[in-house]
């Protein structure tokens, strides 16, 4: 099964010769089941006033504990992502409302899983641009299998420390029911995908409103299908 999570990322900056907007969709891609010669579509919009020149590059990306994503130089890893993936064509030049698409294909799926970045700059323009089109793939089937470690209950949050044990990254949401002492259900939602790489800790934050006493989580990332926290 592949999954692709369709995001909008807009820059905009002004120069003395009009206005540079860049629209770039996805800027998540996440797939797994990932074989040689499948290929995924970047493209890349310019809505702005002004022609652009377009370049590409690689790098990678981690996470922190936070789950939010650390960019990473191309040399700060021994492998490439050319080692696997190639990018076509790799310059781009747009005139102002043009749109073209950038195809990312895969020529070796030897891997576990691969987690690059496709940069997208505009080396001429005079404002830091640069955009990055995040990349989770694996040849398997991920395996659902998210390890809660611990728990801490504050006045407006449960702060939940996972760990990822499997060696492909995991996407996930989950339904979080809130009950009070007696039993009573005061509160039931759903909690954002959340991603995970392999053999990666995290925080997740599940908010409480008062009275809350106990939680049951339920989602296909968890091994029993729910866990319950109780203050």
């Amino acid at each position: 099964m592949r999954r692709i999570w369709i995001t909008l990322l807009l820059v905009l900056c002004t120069n003395g010769s009009g206005v540079t907007a860049l629209l770039v969709a996805p800027v998540i891609i996440d797939a797994n089941g990932v074989q040689v010669g499948d290929r995924f579509p970047v493209t890349v919009h310019n809505v702005g006033s002004v022609s652009h020149e377009v370049v590409v590059s690689w790098g990678w990306f981690d996470q922190d504990l936070n789950g939010q994503v650390v960019l990473l130089s191309q040399d700060e890893r021994r492998e490439t992502a050319e080692d696997y993936l190639v990018v076509t064509p790799s310059k781009l030049e747009l005139q102002p409302q043009d749109k073209q698409t950038l195809w990312i294909a895969v020529h070796n799926n030897d891997f576990e899983a691969i987690y690059p970045v496709l940069f997208i700059d505009l080396p001429a323009a005079t404002v830091s641009s640069r955009l990055a089109v995040l990349l989770l793939l694996t040849p398997h089937l991920i395996e659902s299998e998210l390890e809660v470690l611990m728990s801490e209950w504050l006045p407006e949050e449960v702060v939940v420390w996972v760990h990822n044990s499997v060696e492909t990254h995991q996407s996930f949401q989950v339904t979080v029911e809130a009950y009070d002492q007696t039993g009573k259900r005061l509160d039931g939602f759903e909690l954002p995908v959340n991603r995970i790489l392999p053999q990666r800790s995290r925080w997740i934050s599940i908010p409480i409103s008062p009275g809350v006493q106990r939680l049951q989580i339920t989602g296909n990332c968890i091994p029993s299908g729910v866990i319950e926290l109780v203050q």
